[in-house]
């Protein structure tokens, strides 16, 4: 979802960078008897859904899934985030249903 005034959309590697912040801020406090999982993802719908009428819904692709993976992988490891990376257990995505 767009901030302030960030375009519309946002570049996977921007979702990325956000992500990476929101992980450094979580691991900052956690402890490893409750370290957290992360679910990750740049097809993440704004709060309440979508607000206009949509008729027809754009699936990801596995080649767009496999870049959000990756992007998100390598932005975790330059901050030194590799155990939580460890952690990620999910990945949203869109899959064509809800119209």
């Amino acid at each position: 979802m767009a901030c302030a005034d960030d375009p519309q959309a946002l570049s996977d590697e921007v979702v990325a960078a956000r992500a990476a912040d929101l992980c450094q801020a979580a691991e900052s406090v956690a402890n490893s008897v409750s370290a957290p999982y992360y679910i990750i993802g740049t097809e993440v719908p704004v709060p309440g859904g979508a607000h206009e009428d949509l008729q027809e819904l754009a699936v990801t692709r596995v080649e767009d899934l496999a870049r959000t993976i990756d992007i998100h992988r390598r932005v975790f490891e330059a901050r030194g985030l590799e155990g939580a990376w460890d952690r990620v257990i999910g990945v949203v995505v869109q899959p064509g249903v809800g119209l």
